[in-house]
């Protein structure tokens, strides 16, 4: 009898199966033994080997599955598109010996470093998409460890198990990396659940993917956890985190203690709260002075030209700027604050973030015109450096000045009105 399976290469998946299982058949009818492995709670037995059936594109869905070149495994299914954070690499940019494509995170993958088949070389590191040998400054919370073999990766030495405070430095059976130190109890907003063996870790029920709501509580590969619960995607507030090695999930930088102004930025003990994106002893907003993560505090520290106000104390954006009345950016020329020169939709996007104060911010549209009469966002470097923004998503110094730009710039072009994105 002879059954037809619709392609050449269902049929090649088929027979790949069956020669795998002749051969466990002849081994056995030889009196030798197969090595039977031992899977963990979300894979399967196929075969010889362990697979999640989830996501592996080998085993996609129930064992021998295999999916084609240009698709991926999701939620145990082949699919062409991959979760939000990823990008689908096809098999001809894949690893060796494989025929069907993955789903990778570009900005972290050492084989896949920006772009589909782009690796990194021998003791390089995969960090925003470019390969370099550090993780990135102080700011990221990484720092570059030595994998098995050699191999390097980023690890948060605050929350790393297996490279707790230093690299290597593993914490034993039933204690958690809290603040880079082992322990067997986790900080206020956080709880103590088992992983994998029974490695303890400290969970966030209300953003972590594995624990969302509750220890073992799994969202999928296409949903985020907030608020304790799994959703399609993170609200416009907050921050889209991947710790190492895991899935995305939601966390709200302006307050959440473990990724505080940035994913994976843990606050120390002795300033454990995290407000308005950084890191303090508590919330200060409103006495008349410029505290640890304060830009302004009332009218103090606030530049002239009257566009420019302090965000109140109780606001999301307590004691930073509100530049939401800022009527233009100078971008003419050389004077681009971001991408090419002149007015691009870099520049665009730059003055969404800071108008809106949302971290999160693009300009769907945006219009240009010549300088106004006013004061505004200037050519940078001139005159008032108010640095780096992260909690507005701005990580180049913003330059503002109360005096009229056209008077000391000229007829330069400006951006002047942008249709912004939350």
């Amino acid at each position: 009898m002879q059954l037809v399976f619709g392609g050449a290469t269902r049929i090649a998946q088929v027979a790949a199966v069956c020669a795998t299982l002749a051969v466990i058949a002849a081994s056995c009818a030889n009196g030798a033994q197969v090595a039977v492995p031992s899977c963990g709670a979300s894979e399967t037995e196929c075969a010889t080997a362990c697979a999640d059936l989830q996501v592996d594109t080998e085993n996609c869905g129930k064992c021998g599955f295999q999916c084609g070149a240009a698709e991926a495994c999701v939620k145990g299914a082949c699919a062409t598109q991959c979760p939000s954070a990823d990008t689908l690499c096809s098999a001809a940019a894949g690893d060796a010996g494989k025929t069907s494509g993955k789903c990778v995170n570009t900005k972290t993958d050492n084989k896949n470093c920006g772009a589909c088949g782009k690796s990194c070389k021998a003791g390089e590191i995969c960090f925003g998409g470019a390969c370099g040998t550090t993780c990135g400054d102080s700011k990221t919370g990484q720092t570059a460890c030595g994998g098995d073999a050699g191999a390097p990766y980023c690890a948060n030495l605050k929350t790393d198990n297996g490279n707790c405070g230093s690299c290597g430095k593993a914490c034993p059976s039933g204690q958690a990396c809290v603040a880079g130190a082992c322990a067997g109890a986790c900080t206020q907003d956080q709880t103590l659940c088992a992983g994998d063996g029974g490695a303890a870790y400290c969970a966030t029920l209300q953003s972590d993917n594995a624990n969302c709501g509750a220890c073992g509580a799994l969202c999928s590969s296409l949903e985020a956890c907030g608020g304790g619960a799994c959703v399609p995607q993170c609200a416009s507030n907050q921050l889209s985190c991947r710790p190492d090695g895991g899935a995305p999930y939601c966390a709200d930088g302006m307050s959440d203690n473990v990724n505080c102004g940035a994913c994976g930025n843990v606050c120390p003990v002795n300033k454990p709260v995290c407000s308005g994106g950084y890191c303090s002893i508590g919330s200060l907003c409103g006495n008349n002075l410029i505290d640890v993560g304060e830009r302004c505090d009332n009218n103090l520290n606030v530049p002239g030209g009257g566009q420019v106000s302090c965000q109140p104390s109780g606001s999301p954006n307590a004691c930073k700027f509100n530049f939401s009345q800022v009527p233009q950016l100078y971008c003419n020329g050389s004077c681009s604050w971001a991408g090419a020169q002149g007015c691009d939709q870099a520049d665009a996007d730059i003055y969404c973030k800071l108008i809106t104060g949302s971290a999160t911010s693009t300009a769907s549209s945006f219009g240009t015109a010549t300088a106004l009469p006013v004061g505004g966002f200037p050519c940078p470097s001139y005159p008032t450096n108010l640095g780096p923004m992260p909690e507005y998503g701005v990580s180049v110094n913003v330059w503002y000045q109360g005096a009229s730009i056209l008077g000391n710039h000229g007829q330069g072009t400006v951006i002047n009105k942008a249709t912004c994105t939350p």
